[in-house]
């Protein structure tokens, strides 16, 4: 009986922690700096971050040099609210948060006035990414069904990415027969993932 509790537990704990270490990179940050009209730094600021969809708040404060980073962000679209004692309150509006990358709102000024002021900004994409070098492509349900894909599986879909190719060759390489490279990389240093994991 002792053997058998014993035996349930050890496998319990292998599963959970086999789980654990697979689930992926499944959210999203924001981050910026906040500074007055003179461009001087403003810490202690509250920043808070409201998914649109749940409602449900974040929230942090910006650090001495005026740096705020909210991160572990479910993905989803953000009202973001930036209020400091006797400036105007900033809010930026749909924000978006996807898997396992940075929105940066940039450097944000607030102005001299009162809190109840609002001021509200759109949130626009950023033309370049500045705070990573990943390269990367999203892929609907409707896109997957109308790209031709010569009958292979969704690995060919990476052929669309900018900079992939098709190597034809996937010996000692680990690919599980994908067989692509990345940018002239070998095939073992690709990195698959679907949904985030």
């Amino acid at each position: 009986m002792k053997r058998t509790i014993s035996y349930i537990t050890a496998m319990f704990l292998i599963f959970a922690t086999t789980f654990s270490f697979g689930q992926g990179i499944v959210t999203g940050s924001i981050s910026g700096s906040v500074v007055d009209e003179q461009q001087a730094v403003i810490s202690g600021a509250t920043v808070r971050a409201v998914q649109n969809e749940t409602n449900t708040e974040f929230k942090t404060q910006t650090d001495s040099q005026g740096f705020y980073s909210l991160r572990s962000l479910p993905v989803g679209t953000y009202t973001v609210t930036i209020e400091s004692g006797k400036f105007t309150t900033r809010q930026i509006k749909d924000v978006v948060v996807t898997t396992g990358a940075n929105n940066s709102l940039g450097v944000g000024a607030l102005k001299i006035g009162a809190a109840s002021e609002v001021i509200s900004v759109e949130a626009t994409a950023p033309l370049i990414e500045a705070t990573s070098s990943q390269i990367g492509a999203t892929f609907n349900s409707t896109a997957i069904t109308q790209l031709p894909n010569n009958g292979g599986g969704f690995d060919n879909l990476a052929l669309y990415v900018p900079g992939m190719a098709q190597n034809n060759s996937s010996n000692f390489s680990n690919t599980n027969g994908a067989a692509l490279s990345s940018n002239g990389l070998r095939g073992r240093s690709n990195n698959f993932q679907i949904d985030g994991q």
